[in-house]
């Protein structure tokens, strides 16, 4: 996050990785089908990054007009 001070973000990221490892929330993100992994604040910063150019792309190839 922009202007988030990094001793801020690192913890908060600790939590989060934290969380995704309990068995319980991941028996329900199972049965939601939902992928929860954690990574560093870099690692999600790459694939957001990644995903806006993918996205965006097929965005345009379906010509879908913004809202």
């Amino acid at each position: 996050m922009p202007g988030l001070p990094d001793p801020i973000l690192r913890k908060l990221n600790g939590l989060i990785v934290a969380a995704l490892a309990d068995p319980v929330l991941m028996e329900k993100g199972l049965r939601l089908s939902i992928d929860m992994r954690g990574s560093t604040p870099e690692q999600m910063r790459d694939r957001m990054a990644k995903d806006i150019v993918k996205w965006r792309s097929v965005i345009e190839k379906a010509n879908i007009a913004p809202e």
